[in-house]
């Protein structure tokens, strides 16, 4: 695994066990994030760290029926990894939650999506990507579709009611 400006040093994790700034368990788990596994494991999720690796872009989260609290741990983590951060389908009033513990994440109300974007260039775009709706009651599924794809470092061009 590449290793992000955020993502820490085998050799720094071992530096602070050997400081005694971090226990032998927290060691272990932040080894096994970076390592092999590449996943965080949290009480309600298991994070997953390595995709942007395996799939050329990084995990993006589905919310509808998290708690802010589980929303704001999700990220915490990934932010930690360094990688961009969507967050889909996500109520306003959980929005406005989450973006009280994290405020630099951005919120699309239309979208439904709460998203940083710490990559620029996270796909190899071939093309253009159009998204189209038949109508306006499309939209927010469309905006969704559209904002993950410009995410992932491609160009979109919206059209709606087509």
């Amino acid at each position: 695994m590449k290793q992000t400006s955020k993502t820490p040093s085998i050799r720094a994790i071992l530096d602070r066990v050997a400081k005694g700034e971090l226990k032998v368990p927290q060691a272990e788990k932040l080894l096994r994030e970076i390592s092999v596994e590449g996943y965080a494991e949290l009480l309600h999720t298991k994070v997953d760290l390595h995709r942007r690796h395996r799939r050329g872009v990084a995990e993006a989260v589905y919310c509808a029926n998290k708690t802010a609290d589980q929303i704001v741990a999700i990220v915490r983590k990934i932010e930690e990894s360094g990688q961009n951060v969507l967050c889909t389908r996500v109520p306003e009033t959980t929005a406005k939650a989450v973006l009280e513990q994290c405020p630099d994440l951005k919120y699309s109300p239309v979208a439904r999506m709460l998203y940083k974007q710490v990559e620029r260039r996270t796909a190899r775009p071939q093309g253009l990507i159009a998204v189209l709706t038949a109508g306006t009651s499309d939209i927010p599924v469309a905006e969704e579709a559209a904002l993950s794809a410009e995410l992932m470092g491609n160009r979109v061009v919206r059209l709606h009611d087509v």
